[in-house]
């Protein structure tokens, strides 16, 4: 057996007082008492399935899981557990009658996760902290007591009872542990029992086919078989128990239950039934049989199978009594038998259930409920035939999950992401279903996990698989839930299979896995049947497995997609963090460890500014914090991403820490020789500062930009180029230049083309459009230059420039009074902003941008609360230089809604935050302020402050912010009673609105 990770349970037994009783008898008498002793507990856990590792002294260990894990293996080893304190009673009167001694024995049960090794290579059988937990339980308890672990009483409860002990101090362990006493294992109680009171939803069609194959067996008066087919967990009992409450009243039923092991399990299903109809003796069959011929051999046959009886009889006769024993309970009225779990039957039971359909001369409905495994032990009952029909039951639809997960809750509160989740996960099993539900709702933590329960079903089905078969499930789950056949022949060693399609096509027939669609061309595509399934055998594998094969099947990928590397960048990034990660936790940190991190911190990087090009910012700050946590902290690549995660932090909100991400990288740059860099970062932070700083010295970063294009340009360093352009085109911006703004957007998208940064390409262009719409240029020419750039933006997948474009296609409809169409656009713009992460940019369109009186007059209250909205991100991120001008449109919005205290407090706000280069906050801020004092009587204050303004904003080329100073003015001369003057100013606004064609804001100013 190779070396693999699987959960297991461990019983850990000790005789107590041993050391006393030795020193009592002679030390032959001991040892054959000790032998005794063993033998009889290694029978007694090797007939529940248990594998004796050790004897240590006089305490025994057996796991339940190895060699292959059996799903019940935690209820194995429990009654197992129980089974041995009732063989030591036994024992105990034999010793006291032989020696006049008796032993005690203390008994640990425990459930866990352990590394399986091969035990003929040297290596240790089940090593892991499951197993210690086991010998500490057993310590713990008393003589004659079993204490059962945490994990282990999940996985019984329901057929055992147990009471729980006070957690217990376990050495070596921190925290107090979880433990019940095993009182009593539960006769015929399967390890987790099915809910089969709720709704009956989504098998109609499957019930429908159940009930024409009754109404058959009526009709003719002979046998029908259905065998109902589905993995575990899929419905089959449900279905089968909704067939039997249809039929009351018009038939007998019958239910006989297939055991996966144990003594006289062949005929254990014939055993149930027989008790059902006739009781648990042979009298009772007597009785049941008397009026039938031959009912006394009939009878005899039957005992011998189920016990009762001591005489013996052949195969041939059991099949003979049992055929004719159904036709009698059939003769009055139609008889159904359910044989449940027949994947687990022996074949001379199956042999039985074939001889009985093939000749019962009564109406006869015979269902049999199985897994898809049958058909590997009896490929034959898969073949079409006469009064035979297969019902395979698919997953639940999303509908059907649904109706469940309602029906379970019974009106318990359960919020829709929860219930979602769990139908997601489950994939229309509606064992899953149950099983994630009541986990949920049982740990109360709102979290989503596999319940021991299902793990342990998938498990088992994999252990149960050849060598071969779960050398290549491995492999395919390594690559996810869709994988390669490709890809699996990669990860295979020389002395495994090779040939690997018979094993794929194998694992269809077995439905773990079915054909899908190949990525790649003259390869085979898979796709595990669920996703658990993939995680089970994931699971299985030893870490330091899992590293080497994600290391090489990133090397597969990247030669097999080597031309569309960009868009599996991401993917191989992944397989390569997971195999750095793995070594890094077994304590493999070597050269080999390293490159790994810093291969998988390049594609990550790569990918992460990928996807901030197409605006999907929560995504470029996950992919980017990865790169950079790979990436050795003198790798000048780590240095080089971190102006991309800077950015992408500030865009959600988190100004702090995207100015921590560029401090370190300062630091890290200062001790390597690479000014390229060097300068690059200094930029950036200059573009941080004028976000986060009202008082940085704006022509300080005018300096250092053009100081750092006089050094670049020589050197065609584009990425430096781009940069140092923006800064110069932040500052021009800053200060109301837009036609030096605009030439220097236009220098840095030069530079952006060139380096292919779509993000660059897109903000620049933003810009260019931007000093067009507040500037000189009409609204015609703003509209059409603002299709280009949607376009644009379609193109090369840059979906945020995209809604930024939007929005002003949207203040457009508006301006142009197409008021609808502006609605339906903004809302648009701001979900797809929001959705895109893009937080403090959506927080500038809604504040800051395309704010004019024509949209604010239509409806003051909701545009007075979308700025709030705004003002609130802002200023939960620390944003200062949008912030001011928002804060300034409130003061504004304020006013016009009569709230003059308001207005004034955040004009304040406004004045505070503002830089003295920012014009649009110098010039906002004055004119929301001039107004209020003018209301208050303050004229000469608000007359000077007005003309201040409009003295800013005539040396800009903000034409809309003029005309905003212009408004101001005319307002403060109005209520100063000056209204020829007034006129004059709101005409020159006016006249403003009226060239660039803004026909709502003329229509406000009117």
């Amino acid at each position: 057996m190779a070396e693999t990770r699987k959960t297991v349970t461990i019983v850990f037994a000790d005789v107590t007082g041993s050391t006393a009783l030795g020193e009592q008898m002679d030390p032959e008498a001991m040892r054959r008492i000790m032998e005794r002793y063993f033998a009889e507990m290694r029978e007694v856990l090797e007939r529940h399935g248990g594998t004796v590792e050790k004897f240590i002294g006089d305490a025994v260990m057996a796991v339940f899981g190895i060699p292959a894990v059996h799903e019940d293996d935690a209820l194995r080893a429990v009654r197992a557990a129980a089974e041995m304190r009732d063989r030591l009673a036994s024992l105990n009167e034999e010793f006291e009658r032989a020696r006049r001694v008796t032993i005690a024995v203390r008994t640990g049960v425990n459930t866990g996760e352990v590394v399986a090794g091969d035990p003929e290579g040297g290596q240790a059988f089940a090593t892991g902290d499951a197993v210690n937990v086991a010998a500490r339980l057993e310590q713990a308890a008393q003589p004659g007591e079993i204490l059962i672990g945490l994990l282990t009483h999940r996985l019984v409860r329901n057929a055992v009872r147990a009471r729980a002990v006070e957690p217990l101090k376990l050495k070596g362990k921190s925290q107090a542990a979880e433990a019940w006493q095993l009182l009593e294992v539960l006769p015929d109680v399967p390890a987790f029992t099915r809910q089969l009171d709720t709704a009956f939803v989504g098998r109609q069609q499957e019930l429908a086919a159940l009930r024409e194959a009754f109404e058959r067996a009526r009709e003719r008066g002979g046998a029908e078989l259905v065998t109902v087919v589905a993995p575990a967990g899929m419905g089959k009992s449900r279905l089968a128990r909704e067939l039997v409450a249809s039929v009351e009243g018009q038939a007998r039923v019958v239910v006989g239950r297939c055991l996966p092991y144990g003594d006289g399990i062949t005929y254990w299903p014939l055993a149930e039934i027989v008790r059902q109809v006739a009781g648990d003796d042979q009298e009772g069959l007597e009785q049941l049989l008397a009026g039938e011929e031959d009912g006394h051999i009939v009878a005899t046959h039957l005992a011998a199978a189920v016990g009762f009886g001591e005489a013996a009889s052949r195969s041939e006769e059991i099949a003979w009594a049992t055929r004719r024993l159904f036709e009698a309970l059939g003769r009055d009225r139609a008889l159904v038998v359910v044989a449940d779990d027949i994947h687990w039957a022996e074949t001379t039971l199956l042999d039985l259930l074939e001889y009985v359909i093939g000749f019962a001369a009564a109406p006869v409905l015979v269902v049999c409920l199985a897994r898809t495994d049958l058909f590997d032990t009896r490929p034959s009952w898969a073949v079409p035939r006469l009064h035979a029909t297969t019902v395979v039951l698919e997953p639940l639809s999303d509908e059907g999950s649904q109706a469940l997960v309602a029906g379970l809750l019974g009106g318990a509160e359960l919020s829709a992401t929860l219930r979602g989740e769990i139908v997601e996960r489950a994939e229309g099993n509606p064992l899953f279903v149950e099983q994630m539900l009541a986990h949920v709702r049982e740990s109360g933590n709102g979290e989503i996990t596999v319940p021991p329960t299902i793990q342990g079903l998938l498990t088992a089905r994999i252990d149960s698989l050849t060598q071969s078969e779960q050398a290549v499930i491995e492999r395919g789950a390594v690559e996810g839930r869709l994988f390669h056949s490709g890809a699996v022949a990669s990860l295979l060693d020389e002395n495994e299979p090779q040939g690997i399609a018979g094993h794929l096509m194998g694992l269809v027939r077995k439905e773990l896995i079915r054909p899908d669609q190949a990525e790649f061309a003259g390869d085979d595509g898979f796709r595990f049947v669920h996703i658990l399934v993939r995680d089970a055998a994931y699971a299985s594998i030893p870490k330091e497995r899992r590293a080497d094969f994600h290391a090489r099947f990133a090397v597969w990928l990247e030669g097999r997609a080597s031309v569309r590397l960009a868009e599996f960048a991401e993917i191989v990034a992944y397989h390569l963090e997971q195999a750095y990660r793995y070594r890094s936790e077994l304590g493999l940190v070597d050269e080999e460890t390293t490159e790994l991190g810093r291969r998988a911190g390049e594609h990550l990087g790569a990918a992460g500014r990928r996807a901030l090009g197409r605006g999907d910012g929560p995504a470029a700050v996950k992919l980017l914090r990865r790169a950079l946590e790979l990436l050795p902290a003198e790798d000048l690549k780590r240095v080089e991403f971190a102006p991309s995660l800077a950015y992408a932090l500030f865009e959600s909100g988190d100004a702090t820490d995207a100015a921590a991400v560029l401090a370190d990288a300062s630091s890290a740059v200062s001790g390597l020789n690479a000014e390229h860099l060097a300068t690059l970062i200094s930029l950036h932070r200059a573009a941080l500062d004028m976000q986060l700083d009202p008082n940085v010295d704006v022509e300080e970063i005018l300096t250092e930009a053009r100081a750092a294009i006089e050094l670049f340009e020589p050197r065609g360093d584009d990425i430096v180029l781009g940069a140092a352009w923006e800064r110069v085109r932040d500052v021009e911006w800053f200060r109301g230049r837009l036609l030096a703004a605009r030439a220097a957007a236009e220098q840095a998208l030069v530079h952006a083309e060139r380096t292919g940064d779509i993000r660059l390409q897109a903000e620049n262009r933003s810009i260019i459009g931007a000093c067009g719409f507040f500037g000189a240029g009409p609204l015609e020419a703003t509209r059409l230059a603002t299709q280009e750039a949607v376009a644009w933006a379609r193109a090369h997948g840059a979906l945020g420039h995209e809604a930024e474009a939007l929005h002003a296609l949207a203040v457009c409809a508006f301006e142009g009074r197409r008021v609808e169409e502006g609605q339906e656009l903004t809302e648009r713009v701001f979900g797809t902003l929001e959705e895109l992460g893009m937080r403090l940019t959506a927080a500038a369109h809604r504040g800051a941008v395309g704010v004019l009186p024509g949209e604010r007059a239509l409806d003051p209250e909701a545009f007075l609360e979308r700025l709030r909205s705004s003002y609130d991100t802002l200023a939960a991120a620390g944003e200062k230089g949008v912030l001011s001008t928002v804060a300034a449109n409130i003061a504004l919005a304020f006013y016009d809604a009569g709230d003059y205290e308001e207005a004034e407090r955040f004009s304040r706000e406004s004045e505070e935050a503002g830089s003295e280069e920012d014009v649009a906050t110098q010039v906002g801020w004055r004119a929301a302020r001039a107004k209020v004092l003018a209301r208050r009587g303050d004229l000469d204050h608000a007359e000077a402050l007005a003309r201040e303004a409009l003295r800013r904003a005539l040396a800009t080329e903000y034409l809309q912010t003029i005309a905003e100073a212009q408004l101001s003015l005319g307002e403060v001369l109005r209520l100063a009673g000056r209204l020829a003057e007034a006129g004059e100013a709101l005409q020159a606004a006016l006249a403003i609105y009226e060239r660039k064609g803004f026909l709502l804001s003329a229509d406000a100013i009117r």
